[in-house]
């Protein structure tokens, strides 16, 4: 060590090279940026305002894909709502609103993590063990996201495991034209608007509207049904063989119908009325009281 030194000093005399310390200046993070830092890392959600203005939000939420450990990975792959698909929701909060959202990934039910998410979208029915672990969830303060899967499938589980009366500690309903969910960020009027998802825009299907269906727990909106919007088109899923209409045209080589599903797939992405009941579900979930957002 010694001798190392000796001709360092040395290179440096004979050199006249001047070596120096350099301090590097590390910024530091302001009170605010520290406990964002702190809220991310301790929370899967967190929601807050300044002001009263809906439009002042700001904060962050991740979205999951949950499902049951007897589906496996495969199933998952192949399941309704990938990561892609799920960026509709994701990307139509992050263009109209100062929330970040963010895709969590896939998760089983059992997974204990399942209690700080927001809002889940399950990719298949839980089995009774992790049935139990969903209705404690549900109560303490989750969301489901519901593509195409029912929301009936709880009801056995909350009358089990959460010891509720359906119909009085529990129902579902169609939400009502002037429900708070229309009205949480954009002001839709009229009830579940028209979308886009072919040629001609639907409501439901042809001049027959199907109002959005709700799972509610004491007064507090649990789980929303999306089928009325189409929405398993804008997030394709699989049928029960494993397959979607694009994979069959693919298997069957004909370009022309898998270009006119994706143009169709695309136009559906970007409806803008879509787009906007997406956010107003979101925002209302994250805001109503008692949600996992909500968490002191």
């Amino acid at each position: 060590m010694q001798l190392a030194l000796v001709s360092l000093v040395s290179l440096v005399l004979t050199s006249g090279v001047l070596l120096s310390c350099v301090a590097v200046a590390i910024p530091q993070q302001t009170p605010e940026q520290e406990l964002e830092a702190y809220n991310r890392e301790r929370y899967q959600a967190k929601v807050y305002s300044m002001t009263n203005r809906v439009e002042d939000l700001s904060g962050f939420w991740r979205l999951a894909r949950v499902y049951s450990e007897t589906m496996g990975s495969v199933g998952v792959a192949m399941s309704q709502g990938s990561p892609r698909d799920l960026d509709t929701i994701i990307d139509s909060v992050n263009e109209f609103t100062n929330i970040e959202a963010e895709f969590a990934g896939d998760i089983p039910f059992s997974h204990p993590g399942l209690l700080d998410l927001p809002i889940i979208v399950p990719q298949s029915e839980p089995n009774q063990v992790e049935m139990e672990q969903l209705v404690r969830y549900l109560l303490e303060g989750g969301f489901i996201f519901d593509i195409d899967l029912g929301l009936d499938i709880y009801r056995e589980g909350l009358e089990k495991y959460g010891g509720l009366v359906w119909g009085r500690d529990a129902w579902i309903e169609s939400l009502p034209d002037d429900h708070g969910i229309y009205f949480s960020y954009f002001q839709i009027e009229g009830g579940l608007p028209q979308i886009r998802r072919g040629p001609t825009p639907v409501r439901g299907e042809g001049t027959s509207a199907r109002p959005l269906r709700g799972l509610f727990i004491n007064d507090r909106l649990v789980g929303i049904n999306f089928s009325a919007l189409g929405i398993q088109d804008a997030l394709p899923g699989t049928r029960f063989d494993g397959h979607t209409a694009l994979q069959d045209a693919q298997v069957l080589q004909d370009a022309q119908v898998v270009e006119q599903i994706i143009q169709q797939r695309n136009q559906h992405h970007n409806d803008p009325k879509l787009r906007q009941i997406l956010v107003n579900t979101v925002l209302y979930v994250l805001t109503q009281e008692g949600s996992i957002a909500q968490r002191p």
